[in-house]
Parts: structure tokens; C-alpha cells; sequence
């Protein structure tokens, strides 16, 4: 078959769309088409895409459906309902054709709602709301990536076809280093945009104090950011290092990231984030490293053994952070338990091969 990505939310090479859905869709014999229109500046076989900053939705709906005409699929996968709402509109002239929408995002977002009045937020909730529900009308079948985010749609559509599919990590992708000894050199890792809500400033501070508290040990924080706008002091213990990276492609990525000792994200856990299953978490499980997340219900419900291999914490308690971080210098033994618990759940449990046959099984049978 012909299918097709259409893409109102996410980069053309995304992560999870590029690297697993696509490439799994075309292993499985199917020419894949992928459009975005995050931006125009892709020149990679089979993608178009372009960039619809500033535009009217009615304009991005149209200028969809051209793209629709290009590629002639049978199924469309769609990461929002402007995608589907083109989508729904390109299939009253082709019957034939089934919509997919691979639940990812929440709609509406906080994202959404940024800096408006209370009787406004209220307003757009409302509309938006009405959309994702005349969206989930218009489709044929859902790819959830998640529990929380599939729960509304779950309810309000328990007839249609969906398949839960979580966002576990392609193991050959991940490049495995041994274990080193923590307690002289201690690579901490965070990687992400460089803001309060993602809970950078907890990242630092943890690791000034964690330096202070262990002055016999070096710490190097690592940061794979693609912001440059936040203030880092250059007040810092003797003992840390901060050294900033650019974003890396997917696949450099992947081979970078299991040369470091323990993953932090300690973002807000807020009403959203608290409901929102962080992707990154199972790259970190398969570089088979200890992770320090916040303590979140989406990581508790998707991954219910996370104490085994890491630490679920509250991002503004600062003292039980350090004594996280401590508990591995001090004791070999837990520090090896979760790193080899990390990698053991990678393999047997949470990782692509193991739940990519259940995708092309429900694309099969549209």
C-alpha cells in the first residue's frame, strides 16, 4: 500500500515517525510518503514538506491535500486533527482511503493556551476540544503512544480499532559502554530545552549541591540542548564541570548517550507533564543506566518496576535529589543492580521489535 504521514506537529525526520513507523511500514512492502509542515527544508527522498508559519488553517488544510493528490496513499497517519481534518476532507473525494491518528500530543496543550486571558483559555479549551473530538469522528483507527492521552478517545470511540503502541527504543539503534567507576568520575546527562517547566534549574542546582556534598569525586553535567538562551554561572564547585552540546541527529544521538552515568529529568509535575509519558526515558533504560525522573503517574503506569533500574522523585525537593545521587556513590551494588535492571527490562520488555508486528497488523487490516 501507499501510505502517508501527515504531519502538522512534528519535524519530517521525527524520532519516532522517521526511525520506527516509517521504517517499519517499509520493511513490512509499503511505500511510505511523509509530509510536514514544520518546515521546508528537507531534501530526503519520498518527504514533503513545507512551512506553514503564519498561515490560515484553511490554507494549510488545502495545500495538505495537495500533497495528498502527490502521493495518492490509502491510509494517512495523522499526528493532530488539522491533519485529519485535510485528511477527512481529501477522503470525500477518495472512499476508499482510512485515516490512522497516532495520539502522541494532548489537544489541546498547555502549549495552546500560553498567555491568554482566563475567559479566553476557557474558550479555546472548549473549541478545541470540540475538534479533537470531530477529529477522532472522522478516523478510522488510533495509534495511542500513551495510557493517559488514549483514555478520552478510548471512551468516546471503544468501537474502532486502536492499538497501543509506547515509545520503547530501537535496542540495535543504542550503542552500550561498560560501566565505569562513578566514585572518581561521574557523568551526569540532561537532554532537552532549557527552561524552568522542564525542570533545567533543578538540574543545576543538583548538581552544584551534589558536587559540594562529594568533593572527592569529579562531575561533568553534559547538556544536549538546541536553546542557548539560559544564563549558566560560571560560580561553580571546583569538582563540576558543565559543558553544552548542540541538538545531534537522531542516530548520533543514540550512539552518544550510553557513554554517560546517570539521566536526569526533573521537569514540573504539573497537571500535563504528571499525564505525559517522557520518550526519552527508554533510550536511557536501554543504554542500561540509572535514571533520576520526577515523579510522574504516566511513568508509574507505563513502567511500573522504574524504582528497579532509577528513582521517581519530587523535582523540588532538592535534599532528596542529592541523597539519590548519593545512595549510588556510596553503594556499588545498587548503582550495578540498576544499571543491569535498566538493560535487562530494555531487552525483555520495553523495546521496538517487541510491539512494532502489532502496527503493521492493524495497518494490514484497513
Amino acid at each position: 500500500m501507499k501510505i502517508a504521514f501527515a504531519l502538522v506537529a512534528h519535524y519530517p525526520t521525527d524520532d519516532r515517525v522517521y526511525f520506527q513507523l516509517a521504517e517499519t511500514l517499509k520493511q513490512a512492502g509499503h511505500k511510505v510518503f511523509i509530509i510536514s509542515t514544520l518546515t521546508d527544508n528537507c531534501d530526503l527522498p519520498d518527504i514533503q514538506c513545507f512551512d506553514s508559519k503564519g498561515w490560515s488553517k484553511k490554507l494549510l488544510i488545502d495545500k495538505l491535500q495537495d500533497c495528498f493528490s502527490n502521493c495518492n496513499p490509502s491510509i494517512i497517519i495523522c499526528d493532530n486533527p488539522i491533519a485529519i481534518l485535510a485528511a477527512g476532507k481529501y477522503k470525500k473525494l477518495h472512499k476508499e482511503i482510512r485515516i490512522v491518528y497516532d495520539v502522541t500530543e494532548w489537544y489541546p496543550s498547555k502549549k495552546n493556551l500560553k498567555e491568554l486571558p482566563f475567559f479566553k483559555k476557557i474558550m479555546k479549551i472548549i473549541l478545541l476540544s470540540c475538534l479533537s473530538v470531530y477529529a477522532g469522528c472522522l478516523t478510522d483507527a488510533f495509534v495511542f503512544g500513551e495510557h493517559y492521552k488514549a483514555k478520552p478517545f478510548r471512551f468516546l470511540f471503544s468501537w474502532k480499532k486502536y492499538i497501543y503502541l509506547s515509545y520503547y527504543a530501537s535496542i540495535d539503534q543504542i550503542n552500550i559502554y561498560p560501566q565505569k567507576n562513578i566514585h572518581e568520575k561521574c557523568n551526569l546527562f540532561y537532554s532537552g530545552p532549557l527552561t524552568i517547566e522542564k525542570g533545567f534549574d533543578k538540574v543545576l542546582d543538583v548538581s552544584n549541591h551534589t558536587a559540594k556534598n562529594h568533593p572527592e569525586t569529579k562531575f561533568i553535567l553534559t547538556i544536549i540542548t538546541g536553546t542557548n538562551d539560559y544564563p549558566i554561572s560560571t560560580d561553580l564547585p571546583e569538582n563540576l564541570l558543565i559543558q553544552r552540546k548542540g541538538l545531534l541527529p537522531f542516530s548520533d544521538f543514540c550512539k552518544e548517550i550510553g557513554k554517560y552515568d546517570l539521566f536526569f529529568d526533573l521537569r514540573t509535575n504539573d497537571v500535563e507533564n504528571t499525564r505525559s509519558l517522557p520518550i526519552k526515558l527508554f533510550y536511557y533504560m536501554a543504554c542500561g543506566r540509572p535514571m533520576i525522573y520526577a515523579n510522574l503517574k504516566a511513568i508509574r503506569q507505563g513502567v511500573p518496576e522504574m524504582e528497579q533500574m532509577g528513582y521517581l522523585v519530587n523535582p523540588m525537593d532538592l535534599n532528596e535529589i542529592c541523597e539519590c545521587i548519593s545512595n549510588y556513590l556510596s553503594d556499588d551494588e545498587l548503582y550495578k543492580s540498576h544499571c543491569e535492571t535498566a538493560r535487562k527490562s530494555a531487552l525483555e520488555k520495553y523495546n521496538w521489535d517487541i510491539i512494532k508486528d502489532g502496527f503493521i497488523q492493524l495497518i494490514s487490516e484497513l
